[in-house]
């Protein structure tokens, strides 16, 4: 079966949205279900996930992006008999579920040679090389900073989103795969259900959120973005609640905004922020971690004002933010809306741009 013709099974009926939890569980349990099998080739698969695998179907939603190993999955499964079973029927019965385990060692088997077939090894590296690129990119964006021979005030800020809602409209809907999802989808809560919040689970809404808020600076936001001379923004997902964030750092002419202006500027941006979410956008200022002062006494705080020709200061504000913005710690976009949406926007404030 293919997988468009699988995601085409789904009714209107068969469709909830997504609690909290929910896409963070199966979306480690399906990053970590791949590494191990390309990492541990000859071994046989924890058969416990035969119970997991339709699940994690529900990741896939049709017209996304995916990283190479999600995506090999996703086509692997839908069309793989385990697939075409678990898409209509679910059984605790013993003969069932011996059926599907020996099912799921074809289906592992079946993968690791589609992997091999597909190069997929070579197609992750590449993603992983982006990293380095988009390192690159940021040298040579604050390197064009450094050439304008400005006072700047940095400015780093991490635009989040509150955890749940009791609003329908503020969620994203969760449709249902296979059988057993299909059974969750009809079971009546037994209580007022709490959803996450769309924009930290849907990545098409996340980069929508972050394009209204660099997008249109007049009108009553004007006086956030007057000095504002270059940004540099990255879009994440992953932490502690696998949700989706940007990383923000904001440089302004230190000549129109001093630090005593600082505090505005970032009350501007919560504002901001709150509307372009429609209320549930959150904002951290990173001059209020705790170890500020630790870290200036250590020469590694590297927010504090630059001055035209600091090359100490400007040295050290680069290893942060490319250390930072370009670090790999398994927070790369495992989806996007399509496939040459940016995780990285940046670029001097009178022209936008950015890169994969």
């Amino acid at each position: 079966m293919k997988l468009k013709t699988a995601m085409q099974c789904l009714a209107p009926s068969n469709q909830r949205h997504w609690e909290p939890g929910e896409y963070r569980q199966l979306a480690h349990e399906l990053t970590s279900f791949m590494e191990w099998l390309l990492s541990n080739e000859q071994s046989p698969p924890n058969t416990s996930f035969v119970r997991r695998c339709d699940q994690w179907m529900d990741l896939y939603w049709p017209g996304y992006a995916y990283s190479p190993d999600w995506q090999l999955f996703f086509d692997c499964f839908a069309r793989h008999p385990l697939g075409e079973i678990r898409l209509t029927a679910v059984s605790a019965a013993p003969m069932a579920m011996q059926r599907d385990e020996y099912l799921f060692s074809d289906f592992a088997n079946q993968l690791r040679t589609a992997a091999v077939l597909s190069n997929l090894r070579k197609r992750l590296w590449e993603r992983h090389d982006n990293l380095r690129v988009q390192a690159e990119s940021i040298s040579t964006s604050l390197q064009t900073l450094r050439a304008a021979d400005k006072r700047l005030l940095p400015l780093r800020l991490d635009l989040f989103y509150g955890e749940s809602s009791a609003f329908a409209e503020d969620a994203m809907p969760r449709h249902a795969w296979g059988a057993f999802s299909k059974q969750q989808a009809a079971t009546p809560h037994a209580y007022h259900p709490v959803w996450e919040v769309r924009a930290r689970v849907d990545i098409a809404q996340a980069i929508h959120d972050r394009e209204r808020f660099f997008g249109n600076r007049m009108g009553q936001d004007a006086d956030l973005f007057d000095g504002l001379v270059d940004y540099i923004c990255k879009t994440e997902t992953g932490g502690e609640h696998h949700a989706n964030h940007h990383h923000c750092l904001l440089f302004f002419d230190a000549d129109r905004v001093n630090a005593s202006a600082s505090d505005r500027k970032v009350y501007l941006v919560q504002d901001r922020w709150s509307r372009v979410t429609g209320g549930c956008g959150v904002v951290f200022d990173c001059r209020n971690r705790g170890d500020v002062e630790k870290l200036r006494a250590e020469g590694r705080w590297a927010l504090d004002p630059l001055e035209p020709g600091d090359e100490v200061q400007y040295a050290r504000l680069e290893r942060y933010v490319v250390g930072y913005f370009a670090k790999d710690d398994g927070q790369m976009l495992r989806v996007k809306p399509t496939a040459k949406a940016r995780a990285l926007t940046m670029g001097q404030y009178e022209r936008a741009g950015g890169i994969r």
